[in-house]
């Protein structure tokens, strides 16, 4: 309704403008026409369009904050080289005598000067923000690599097909997906927003898509006052502008309480300058009702927040941006020239728009935001890092140079080595994810069709043997291998596939080929391979209707 009226306002305000400039041609013809009449339409569409502005300011924060003020040091250094381009055009027409000579030295100066300091901005005003931001951060190095305890089975792209399939309703669409912590899963929330642009403008966000490790999708039905999706003053972003116009709300995730109800979390970054830059810092966190009701808490009383216990306050962008500043410890002439000690974040997703570095993992020390960083100019794994995702701190873990761990995406190679006779034009590789068990790094990924109709199979990559171990579809086989239990059929040893009636090239991993199959008995061998089947079986079909 407030946008109804906005909108009623705006048309008001344009036709009050039309009418100025009627009156105004026509007092410009006649100056016997009544001169005040123009005065005043003028004078209410100066009012109007002032106060429609003031009302829409939420929706013009993004421009001012982002080009403004979050480059202030950029902007202060331009109104200097404009004053002093003014002061040396007045001082050389006063010696020259000749008005025209002096503006058009003022302005070729403040031109010149100006683009030389953009293009300077441009080129090193990430270095300067990263290096001052490593200089004001502590990272502690950590001797282990602490254990996961949860696991996100379902990668984002699969939960989401879930989601949608199960979406029946022609006026509603999902517009986000977040990963909420359950004991030892991580179940994916979809938000349910308006789809079409009345609806949009018109009605609510209605509720939540849960989509658990099984596949399982369920619905939770609740009416948001405020939330994603919705245009206008409803926008959930609308109103958390409103609340602190000078702070950057990054990103909006959820949490379920006690009673049932589901709240959005938004963790707000404020930025300080830092001449000639400015630098982020975690400054609060908001809570937003279904009801409406917002809560603007300190990151003192959001820690303390029953509804957030154990629940991640720390946003993904600062966590990404603390690890990248590592990168300028040796100082910015060798993060451009030298790269003595460098690190890199390397992409990992294979699928546009797909799940990047830092991955949210559960541990036994709590939430972090993990990080598997490249030395400069290679692929292996050379740092890992980990940030709380409660408090912010940031710990890391070195690897000698001659024992680096393979990363995500020569990891990869290995298993569409480990499956020679898979077609990989129908089967995809998803998303990468950290599994640390007993000190030593997994990679996780997803093998599934490219329709993602459903799992076919659940890979283990060892980071240090490169040994490629399946667990099939069960979700259950994946939490026991995460308690540390021996599972799965090793099919890959590096360049290495293993054969399909199971005997291995390398005399050492048929030992543990044979190990592993001893510890499962006969029947559940033979109800795994049922289960293989019957899941080969329905890949068949859906790539046969295509």
């Amino acid at each position: 309704m407030n946008m109804l009226l906005a909108l009623i306002l705006f048309i008001i305000s344009c036709g009050t403008w039309i009418a100025f400039w009627v009156c105004f041609a026509k007092w410009a013809e006649d100056k016997s026409a009544k001169g005040y009449i123009t005065l005043a339409l003028f004078l209410v569409s100066v009012a109007l369009t002032i106060y429609w502005f003031l009302t829409w300011l939420p929706w013009f924060q993004p421009l001012f904050f982002h080009i403004f003020y979050t480059n202030a040091g950029f902007w202060f250094v331009s109104l200097i080289i404009l004053g002093g381009a003014v002061i040396i055009g007045l001082l050389v027409a006063f010696l020259a005598e000749e008005k025209e000579t002096g503006w058009k030295t003022g302005a070729i100066l403040f031109c010149t000067c100006f683009v030389l300091w953009w293009i300077a901005y441009g080129i090193m005003g990430g270095a300067w923000t990263e290096k001052k931001l490593y200089e004001s951060l502590t990272y502690e190095e950590i001797a282990t690599l602490p254990d996961t305890t949860a696991v996100r089975y379902l990668p984002m792209e699969v939960a989401w097909r879930y989601g949608e399939n199960r979406l029946q309703e022609p006026r509603i669409k999902h517009v986000d997906a977040d990963p909420i912590v359950t004991n030892d899963e991580v179940r994916w929330i979809l938000t349910r927003a308006p789809k079409g642009m009345w609806n949009e403008w018109l009605r609510n966000s209605d509720g939540f898509t849960v989509v658990d490790s099984k596949g399982d999708v369920s619905t939770i039905r609740q009416k948001m006052t405020f939330g994603e999706g919705m245009l206008g003053s409803d926008n959930i972003l609308w109103k958390l502008r409103q609340q602190r116009y000078w702070s950057e709300v990054s990103e909006i995730y959820y949490v379920q309480g006690g009673n049932g109800e589901v709240v959005a979390v938004a963790p707000y970054i404020n930025y300080s300058l830092k001449f000639p830059i400015t630098v982020p810092s975690l400054d609060g966190v908001f809570l937003v009702h279904s009801s409406g009701t917002i809560e603007d808490l300190t990151l003192e009383q959001a820690q303390q927040h029953p509804l957030l216990k154990d629940i991640r306050i720390f946003p993904e962008k600062l966590a990404k941006l603390y690890v990248q500043a590592y990168a300028y410890k040796n100082g910015i002439g060798n993060a451009f020239f030298t790269h003595q000690d460098q690190i890199k974040i390397p992409s990992v997703s294979e699928t546009v728009g797909g799940n990047e570095m830092p991955f949210l993992l559960p541990t036994e020390a709590g939430q972090k935001w993990f990080v598997a960083a490249n030395p400069w100019g290679a692929e292996g794994i050379y740092r890992i890092f980990f940030v709380d995702a409660i408090t912010g701190k940031i710990e890391f873990f070195s690897l000698p140079r001659d024992s680096a761990l393979i990363g995500p995406k020569r990891a990869q190679g290995y298993i569409t080595r480990a499956y020679p006779t898979f077609d990989w034009n129908q089967i995809m590789v998803l998303e990468s994810r950290p599994i640390m068990r007993e000190g030593i790094l997994y990679w996780m990924f997803t093998l599934t069709p490219n329709n993602l109709a459903g799992i076919v199979d659940t890979v283990m990559v060892n980071s240090r043997t490169n040994e490629v171990l399946s667990l099939g579809s069960d979700f259950q086989k994946t939490l026991r291998f995460l308690r540390g239990e021996k599972v799965g059929t090793l099919v890959g040893i590096g360049e290495t596939p293993v054969s399909s009636v199971g005997q291995v090239t390398s005399p050492t991993s048929a030992v543990q080929q044979t190990a592993d199959l001893s510890s499962e008995s006969i029947d559940q061998l033979i109800e795994e391979l049922k289960k293989t089947i019957n899941q080969l079986e329905e890949l068949k079909g859906s790539l046969s209707k295509k």
